[in-house]
């Protein structure tokens, strides 16, 4: 699973801004380093969230996100992500095949 987020902004040569926060990514690190990896750019760092923003540390990056790109971060925790959002899209190679609904949004146990 992938969430498709788009640079916002690049406040400095090694930051960048996502327009996808801990409402979209979670703020679960998982046990990982960062909040989710930046296919494309795996040398990101995902390292702060607000609830609309992923904020990037792209030091490491030999070549770092435009702003307005639109990458793919698969997040940390997948659990979460799914039960934050109402449907699902279904997408094979850069094709719009499908919608999944998620019945069990908002649900409690």
């Amino acid at each position: 699973m992938t969430v498709y987020a788009t640079v916002a902004s690049r406040g400095g040569a090694e930051r960048g801004v996502l327009d996808a926060g801990s409402k979209t990514l979670t703020s679960d690190p998982g046990g990982l380093d960062g909040h989710g990896l930046v296919l494309g750019y795996e040398a990101a760092r995902i390292h702060a969230l607000s609830e609309e923003h992923g904020f990037l540390d792209l030091s490491a990056c030999p070549v770092k996100p435009a702003v307005g790109e639109m990458v793919r971060v698969v997040p940390n925790h997948v659990c979460v992500v799914v039960n934050m959002v109402d449907r699902l899209v279904a997408v094979r190679g850069d094709r719009i095949v499908g919608e999944i609904a998620v019945a069990a949004r908002g649900m409690s146990v």
